[in-house]
């Protein structure tokens, strides 16, 4: 509450104000962040990432929840790093930004940790439970961003993804490389508030193409004068500049193209580049494998279909694969008729998608079946009958499962927690300005 002291960081200046991160998450700001005004400090003025003490507040100008009292404290007070765990790992991509620079351009793809599944709760991506593994988006490829969040299918099955630079590692001269599994440490920073990974052990060396050996992919982004393609085999996407291309003009590239390519290390910046790039047939380059066979399951959360730039919240199904009780996701364009959003407790029918990369990633750290996904994701008929005929429509009245009801019962109740909140909040607001309308 207002008044009880909060330790911070400060991560941001101005002339007059300044913005402070605190160590349990912010409340002012979306990024996380708490304002303050120098007129609000106690004593020396703080300098960027200074450790402070503070006490929330209201701003009685603009009514905003800010930082008062601020005070600068002893560099070393507050303890900058925790340790999350000692986690197994497969290096999505590697990293290649200079020591110096303290980039974390590098990605590790690795499990959530292991903990006791909720009782009853079976495993998702079509595996069950393992071993002890760890927790941060999956990696794309270039461009990706790696950093602390869910991956596909988030939860305790899904591969997540850290991040870590050439200065994490502790000897210079090792060298890590895409598919290499690794042991690391898992640190979270309290000033920056994002996670990354250390103190790493290699424990197996990736299986790659040979140099020179025709690979395939496809056109992932195109820029002005180069590109990236997605690989079949590698993890990372492949870098190549126009002038490697063979037997297709650039104007003709479209992302999405089969291409065949071949890998080298580019003498001057070190780098791999995909060299003798030519068109290969449409359909040869495969990253998924979908299942000729129809599954059954249940939705056991609903799917969110968010506007804009934001990404869908997947679903998830409950079904049984190969004799194992599992979960699968399933995003907006896997369902088979985008204008039907199951609802929990409804029954689908779909088919299992296996992303073979993300398949091979998890197989490494232990994880198997953490690439399937469920797609072409349809509501299975029930029966029913015509209750009512108008001009150009109708109703059908049918009857809801005991986990329909459960789920309506839920949602009404929120409906109802939520119209109540608003209903408080606005008395509250018409008591507080009685007292001001009476002294006017």
């Amino acid at each position: 509450g207002e008044g009880a002291e909060r330790l911070g960081f400060v991560v941001g200046l101005k002339e007059s104000y300044g913005f402070i991160r605190p160590l349990g998450g912010g409340r002012d700001n979306r990024d996380g962040t708490m304002f303050f005004h120098f007129s609000s400090l106690l004593g020396e003025a703080p300098r960027m990432h200074s450790e402070v003490a503070y006490e929330v507040g209201t701003d009685r100008h603009t009514g905003k929840t800010v930082a008062q009292r601020v005070k600068v404290l002893p560099r070393g007070t507050i303890v900058r790093e925790e340790m999350v765990g000692r986690f197994k790992g497969l290096v999505a991509r590697a990293a290649s930004a200079s020591r110096t620079s303290e980039s974390d351009d590098g990605a590790i793809e690795y499990s959530p940790a292991a903990a006791p599944p909720a009782e009853g709760g079976p495993p998702e991506g079509g595996a069950p439970e393992a071993g002890p593994e760890a927790a941060g988006p999956p990696a794309g490829g270039e461009g990706s961003t790696a950093g602390g969040g869910a991956g596909r299918g988030a939860g305790r099955g899904a591969v997540r993804t850290a991040r870590y630079g050439l200065h994490r590692l502790d000897d210079p001269r090792m060298h890590l490389a895409e598919g290499d599994v690794v042991e690391f440490d898992l640190v979270r920073s309290k000033e920056g508030g994002f996670e990354f990974a250390r103190n790493f052990k290699l424990l197996q060396k990736a299986e790659r193409p040979v140099d020179g050996q025709r690979e395939l992919g496809a056109v992932a982004v195109l820029k002005q004068q180069f590109g990236f393609l997605k690989c079949c085999e590698r993890q990372g996407d492949m870098f190549f500049h126009y002038s490697n291309l063979e037997g297709v003009d650039p104007a003709d590239l479209r992302p999405g193209m089969d291409m065949e390519f071949t890998v080298t290390r580019d003498p001057g910046s070190g780098r791999m580049n995909a060299v003798h790039i030519t068109p290969a047939a449409p359909g040869s380059a495969v990253f998924e494998e979908v299942s000729e066979a129809t599954y059954e399951g249940e939705v056991v959360s609903r799917l969110v279909m968010n506007k804009g730039y934001q990404p869908d919240t997947a679903g998830l199904l409950v079904c049984t694969l190969e004799g194992q009780t599992c979960k699968l996701p399933f995003s907006g364009p896997d369902l088979q008729d985008t204008r039907i959003n199951p609802r929990v407790g409804e029954k689908v029918a779909f088919r299992v998608a296996t992303d073979r990369k993300r398949e091979r990633a998890g197989a490494a750290i232990g994880r198997v079946g953490v690439g399937r996904r469920a797609v072409e994701v349809a509501l299975l008929p029930r029966p029913g009958k015509v209750a009512t005929v108008k001009n150009t429509y109708g109703f059908i009245e049918y009857e809801l499962t005991e986990e329909e009801r459960a789920a309506l019962k839920l949602e009404a109740e929120a409906a109802r927690a939520a119209r109540a909140e608003a209903q408080a909040a606005k008395a509250s607001e018409e008591q507080q300005g009685a007292p001001a309308a009476e002294a006017g």
